[in-house]
């Protein structure tokens, strides 16, 4: 038997077929083939009698169809049985069958509806950017290291320790351990902002972070990603190299840093425009957190029907040790303030998942790459989910600081009407004949003093 094509690619809900050429066929024999995995794809006609009078120079070719249900990589089982029915090879077929994911509108929509809403939320974010605190905190830039530290030495350990415990196959692990080689995304930006956070430590630390995925991102997948590039030609796939996409970055980069240079031109040239800029961007910024999540939920909707709960789990496990990892490191290791402590949770949590499914897109085909890519979606749906609700906590913590800060204000207030009414300025002199009227009248008498003189004070 043999089979000329290595691979067939089929569409899910759509029909394929391929060719089995048989042969030296000496007697009647009966073939079976079906699905390694019936959950990916499935034989229409399983079962086929082979005659060799039927066929000259005992030579036949066998046509399988095939039908897609889910994306997925498996293979054909072949069974022979001779004409009295007796077991004769049971053998795994050298032949791969891929089913791909149909092509849908959504996707692009996705993509392009939210590119401008990010432009103007970047630049609105720069509408409450100082220059003069930028400087200050360059000067002492503890604070935006961190969270760039975190990102490229704790969450690529944590991706590739999941997926060791997870005992992920070698295409999911690998697309866990590229998200967790990637710097921070744009949301860490908004949520920052929506939970009261230190905005201006969080744009810089991401710009910072994306400079630092120039080195730090290939270094990380050369350290962990090679293990598991390995154990996919192991499971005879395709060990792909990967390519870094310097270009995808730059333009991350550029995306973050045009706008938001923008908008600090913005609140030094037209202060009014950024004062109103400014009102409107929390709620332009939670329009685009909750639309991402939603549209990004219902145009992945195939990541939850295709992913097992051990990768559902393992995915969301490494945003969620990314913002506890970022909070302990930064307050309690660095000794950070609780706004910058958040902001570096935030930022280490919610990781740029555009690179890395750009990587994935560049190395691999489909329908492996969206294997792949299953991982970075999963890792920024639970980070976006974690964000919001973070966002919905802040809300009565900003009401008990405002009602605390109006009471500390008022106090204020009236102990300085206090100050104003009771407290007058006090001549030395005054002061002197003041202290006289402590004196008892026996001891002003012993010495002298008159009550002419107790009058006149």
């Amino acid at each position: 038997m043999h089979v000329e094509e290595q691979f067939v690619k089929i569409y899910e809900d759509r029909d394929g077929h391929i060719d089995i050429k048989i042969s030296n066929l000496e007697k009647i024999i009966k073939l079976e083939i079906e699905s390694k995995d019936t959950v990916v794809f499935e034989v229409l006609n399983g079962s086929v009698h082979f005659n060799p009078d039927e066929y000259e120079i005992h030579n036949g070719t066998l046509t399988v169809h095939l039908k897609g249900l889910q994306l997925g990589v498996s293979s054909l089982l072949l069974t022979v049985y001779d004409e009295h029915g007796k077991h004769v090879i049971k053998e795994e077929v050298r032949f791969t069958v891929k089913t791909l994911r149909v092509p849908r509108l959504i996707d692009a929509i996705f993509t392009y509806l939210l590119l401008p809403l990010i432009v103007v939320s970047c630049a609105g974010m720069g509408c409450k950017m100082e220059i003069e605190i930028i400087k200050m905190k360059l000067k002492k830039p503890v604070g935006i290291l961190v969270g760039p530290v975190c990102q490229f030495i704790c969450q690529p350990f944590f991706a590739f320790a999941i997926s060791k415990f997870m005992k992920f196959d070698g295409l999911t692990a690998l697309g866990l351990v590229t998200v967790g080689s990637c710097p921070g995304g744009g949301m860490s930006n908004m949520i920052t902002l929506l939970i009261g956070a230190d905005l201006i430590q969080s744009v810089t630390m991401t710009f910072t972070s994306n400079l630092c995925a120039l080195a730090m991102l290939p270094l990380n997948m050369f350290i962990y990603g090679n293990h598991f590039m390995k154990k996919i030609v192991a499971e005879g796939g395709d060990g792909a190299s990967f390519k870094i996409p310097i270009t995808d970055i730059m333009f991350q980069i550029a995306l973050l840093a045009g706008p938001v240079l923008i908008g600090m031109a913005i609140r030094y040239k037209l202060p009014k425009v950024a004062y109103y800029v400014n009102k409107s961007l929390g709620v332009l910024s939670l329009t685009l957190l909750l639309l991402t999540l939603g549209i990004g939920v219902y145009s992945n909707i195939y990541v939850f029907t295709t992913s097992s709960w051990q990768i559902m789990i393992g995915a969301a496990l490494l945003p969620i040790f990314g913002f506890i990892t970022g909070f302990l490191v930064a307050r309690f290791l660095t000794r950070q303030p609780l706004d910058s402590s958040m902001t570096v949770s935030v930022e280490t949590g919610v990781q740029n998942n555009l690179i890395a499914i750009s990587m994935i897109k560049l190395a691999y085909p489909q329908p492996e790459s969206d294997m792949m890519a299953r991982m970075p979606i999963i890792v920024s749906i639970t980070a976006l989910s974690v964000g919001v609700g973070m966002v919905i906590a802040s809300v009565p913590v900003h009401r008990f600081r405002k009602d605390r800060k109006e009471k500390r204000d008022k106090i204020k207030d009236l102990d300085d009407q206090y100050d104003r009414v009771t407290y007058r300025p006090v001549s030395t002199k005054e002061r002197k004949l003041e202290m006289e009227h402590d004196i008892p009248p026996s001891y002003r008498d012993a010495n002298g003093t008159g009550r002419d003189r107790e009058t006149d004070v």
